[in-house]
C-alpha cells in the first residue's frame, strides 16, 4: 500500500530558467520538472547548475515519481544565529535581515538598499538617529526635518567642519 504523502531529502542538480522547476536527485534517481514551492509570502529563484550543497525537501504524493514538489535550501550558506534568532535573506549574496532575540533587527546589504514608498513614512525614535555617510541629501522636503527644535550636528573633521543646524538655520559651504 502506498503512503499518502512522504517527505524525503534530495539534491537539486539544476533549475529551469525561471527557477520554478528543478531536476532533483533522490536515492540515485533523477527526477525532472519538480515544482519548487515556498511558504506563503516567500519566493526565490535559484537558477542554473546548483552547488553540491543545494538540498531540498521533496514532497512525494502517493509515493509517486511524477507528482513531486520540493522546497530548496542550502545549509552551507545559512548564517550562524544565536538562540531564538531568525534570519531571512539571500545568504549567497549576503543581504539579510536578522530578527535578534532581544527584539532588535540587523539589516545587512553588501551593496544598496532601495525603498520605494507610495505614501508616507512615519518614524518615531525615542533615542538618537546616527547617520554615517559620505553624503546626506535631504532634497526638497527637508524643511520639516528641521522643525520642532530638531538639532542636526556635524562633528569636527567632517566635510564642512563642525557645525550645528537648528530649526531653519542653514550652513552653506563655500
Amino acid at each position: 500500500m502506498n503512503n499518502c504523502f512522504s517527505i524525503v531529502k534530495g539534491h537539486i542538480q539544476e533549475t529551469s530558467a525561471n527557477g520554478q522547476l528543478a531536476k532533483v536527485e533522490y536515492l540515485n534517481k533523477v527526477y525532472d520538472n519538480v515544482n519548487l514551492v515556498y511558504p506563503y509570502g516567500f519566493s526565490s529563484s535559484i537558477q542554473g547548475k546548483s552547488n553540491p550543497s543545494s538540498m531540498c525537501l521533496i514532497y512525494r504524493i502517493m509515493d509517486s515519481d511524477t507528482i513531486l514538489y520540493a522546497t530548496p535550501y542550502r545549509y552551507d550558506t545559512q548564517p550562524l544565529l544565536l538562540e531564538n534568532e531568525v534570519a531571512i535573506g539571500n545568504f549567497v549574496g549576503g543581504g539579510m535581515v536578522v530578527f535578534k532575540a532581544d527584539g532588535s533587527l540587523d539589516i545587512t546589504s553588501p551593496t544598496n538598499i532601495t525603498a520605494t514608498i507610495a505614501g508616507n513614512i512615519a518614524l518615531t525614535v525615542t533615542g538618537t538617529v546616527t547617520v554615517s555617510a559620505t553624503s546626506v541629501i535631504l532634497g526638497d522636503g527637508a524643511a520639516p526635518v528641521l522643525n520642532n527644535n530638531t538639532t542636526i550636528t556635524a562633528p569636527a573633521g567632517t566635510a564642512g567642519g563642525a557645525c550645528t543646524i537648528t530649526n531653519s538655520q542653514t550652513k552653506v559651504l563655500a
